[in-house]
């Protein structure tokens, strides 16, 4: 199995190289390693009303079709996504073979993460009269009131794809720095809508004035649902800046000489959109700690 597996990735190597340094023409793209990383993202909470809600929900409904009159009273931010990134990295030559200005890499990649939109709180209060009695010659009204409270949140996986280009100083030394630019695109996979519906209510007197003079009946019903909901398409545009540091020496050490630790910090503009959705912009800062295998320490 591991052998299988190491053969499917030298395969998968040698043929996307081959096929670059075609498109490449007189200039050629070298393999020089590959990357797994742990990045958090950190950016501005995105809010959804219930319309949006509903429209997430692709023709199924809220309970009744309740999503009139609502108050937003509060919204507890997402926390930071975790994301799971792995890269294949590749060196850009001149047509000698030889090292270009600034050290060139390409970086394809994929990420995976689980991403959870606000908790968004939304209430209304209503009453109507049910019936009008009269007491001792007053006028009174027998009102049910009460209070609708809706909480919600929308939760999918996403898989993005991204193409970076870096610029690097001096990458055969123990430590160096690298910058760039980069775009990456995805989709949503199980996405859901999840939400809770309670209705808190009475059945009062009350008289001309709005005073509540009994309660005859109090009552509650509630529900708890997971809707599936519509896709998500995003893409972004990023400027990630690095360190690296080779573990090993270059000369002596057999192992560690190819693994590199990097922290990266990735200033990101995300837009995000749903079938019924405008785009919606979110700016934010992704740091990512990982490990980097690199056969050529020197590219």
């Amino acid at each position: 199995m591991k052998w299988s597996i190491f053969l499917v990735i030298t395969l998968l190597v040698s043929w996307s190289e081959a096929q670059m340094n075609s498109a490449l023409g007189n200039n050629k793209m070298k393999f020089v390693g590959f990357e797994f990383g742990l990045s958090v993202f950190q950016g501005a909470p995105q809010y959804l009303g219930l319309s949006e809600y509903q429209s997430l929900l692709d023709d199924k409904q809220f309970p009744n079709n309740d999503i009139f009159g609502y108050t937003q009273i509060s919204s507890n931010p997402s926390a930071s996504n975790s994301i799971v990134r792995f890269a294949m990295v590749y060196s850009l030559l001149n047509s000698k073979g030889k090292r270009m200005y600034g050290d060139p890499v390409v970086r394809f990649g994929f990420s995976v993460n689980n991403l959870r939109f606000n908790s968004d709180f939304f209430e209304k209060n209503y009453r109507f009269t049910l019936d009008t009695v009269f007491n001792s010659g007053n006028m009174n009204f027998i009102d049910s009131t009460g209070t609708v409270s809706i909480s919600a949140f929308n939760n999918s996986n996403r898989l993005r794809f991204s193409t970076e280009l870096h610029w690097q100083t001096l990458p055969k030394y123990r430590f160096y720095l690298y910058g760039g630019l980069g775009f990456s695109a995805g989709f949503s996979t199980n996405s859901t809508v999840n939400y809770s519906y309670r209705n808190d209510g009475a059945i009062q007197t009350i008289d001309q004035n709005g005073n509540v003079l009994n309660t005859l009946d109090s009552y509650y019903d509630s529900e708890f649902n997971q809707v599936g909901s519509r896709l998500w398409t995003d893409y972004s545009f990023h400027l990630p800046v690095g360190l690296d540091f080779r573990l090993g020496n270059a000369k002596r050490e057999r192992i560690y000489r190819f693994l590199h630790f990097f922290i990266e910090v990735t200033p990101s503009y995300w837009v995000s959109s749903a079938k019924g959705f405008a785009p919606t912009g979110t700016a934010g800062l992704l740091v990512t700690w990982g490990l980097r295998f690199k056969l050529i320490h020197w590219l």
